[in-house]
């Protein structure tokens, strides 16, 4: 029986009982930074409004670097540095993709699965189709596949769990696991993780998943000229989606304030391991943006609309009964007219701007402190 210890972020906690299940104690926090920390961006993938269904709107707020890579980047760099030895395999074949993930199980391992959400991950939104999922399978018994993310240790038919991974068409039934050495670089990775973080804030891979995409996404919130703002995508009622769905990117699978709160807390271990202050000054300052953050999701989906906002927190903890609930307040007739719509969206605009000039403001503040390190 592998260890298992609930927590936040899929991803994340997956290093982390990684980690564990080799004996290694490690916070999921301090995870989230070694594996390159957080970012600030704006998603909105056009095709999902035209699938016509509640999945969702294609949009939503970016918490983290490395946000639906296709690579393995995640994994890789996060053990890279860390010294930790990783055996990764791929098969475009049935046969071949169920033999690599029995070899991990057969060989007493944690095995990470690379699959999409849909009928495994709890998430309402637009990605339990169109996202990227792993899991940790901690066995196979028969036809049935026992795995785990950040919320339970839980079982799938293995017809179902082998759909779920073909689906991930760029990964070739990916499979990954870890080989824990005695000795690892916590100096190191933690170094490594802030520079990456640091890094892209001031010129990120991909503008959208970070601070340029975050600062488009103000304007794209009340715009009426460009073809994917809100009052053009989402007129009248349909404007509850991305409503939605931004409320769930900033505080659902993120532990809340769109994962600042947790890099705050990788910031504090990171200021004791390096002897560095000046970390520890940030890490005040990203408490604070992770409450505003917060405060922003609770306007972005406010009162007329908690019933819906409790239903999705119940279905992130894993209660799945709440699908059909949502499906339902979703047929329910919208409560605003117009002219609300505008006045909120207006001032959704000037929220998500303010949070954009102090997201910038910390960014410079964090690269300063990591320079000196």
């Amino acid at each position: 029986m592998f260890p298992f210890v609930a927590g936040e972020n899929f991803e994340t906690s997956n290093v982390r009982n990684l980690l564990l299940a080799s004996g290694v104690e490690v916070s999921e926090a301090l995870c989230l930074g070694i594996g390159g920390g957080i970012a600030a961006g704006y998603q909105f993938c056009p095709s999902v409004p035209n699938y016509g269904t509640l999945l969702g709107s294609g949009v939503q707020m970016i918490p983290r670097v490395k946000m639906m890579t296709t690579n393995g980047a995640w994994y890789r760099d996060t053990f890279e540095r860390l010294g930790v030895a990783v055996d990764v395999r791929e098969s475009t074949g049935k046969k071949g993709a169920l033999a690599n993930l029995r070899a991990g199980v057969d060989a007493g391992k944690l095995v990470v699965a690379w699959t999409t959400p849909l009928g495994l991950a709890q998430t309402a939104n637009w990605t339990a189709t169109c996202g990227m999922y792993t899991v940790l399978v901690h066995g196979i018994d028969g036809d049935t596949v026992e795995y785990s993310d950040h919320v339970s240790v839980r079982k799938a038919g293995l017809e179902e769990f082998s759909a779920a991974r073909e689906r991930v068409c760029s990964l070739k039934n990916r499979t990954m696991t870890v080989a824990v050495g005695k000795k690892l670089d916590w100096t190191g990775a933690v170094k490594a993780g802030l520079r990456e973080t640091a890094g892209d804030f001031v010129k990120p891979k991909l503008g959208t998943f970070n601070l340029p995409g975050l600062k488009e996404g103000v304007g794209l919130l009340n715009g009426v000229k460009n073809k994917r703002a809100w009052p053009v995508v989402f007129p009248g009622a349909k404007v509850l989606l991305p409503m939605r769905d931004l409320y769930e990117s900033i505080e659902l699978g993120t532990g809340g304030g769109l994962m600042r709160p947790m890099y705050a807390a990788f910031l504090e271990e990171a200021a004791v391991l390096l002897k560095a202050d000046g970390l520890r000054e940030v890490a005040v300052q990203y408490r604070e943006l992770g409450k505003e953050w917060t405060a922003f999701a609770e306007f972005i989906l406010p009162k007329p609309f908690a019933d819906i906002k409790k239903a999705m927190r119940k279905l992130a903890a894993g209660d799945q009964t709440q699908r059909e609930i949502l499906t339902a307040l979703h047929e329910r007739p919208f409560p605003w007219d117009g002219g609300k719509i505008g006045v909120f969206l207006d001032e959704a605009s000037a929220r998500l701007g303010a949070l954009y000039d102090r997201e910038s403001a910390v960014a410079r503040d964090l690269t300063e402190v990591v320079g000196k390190l």
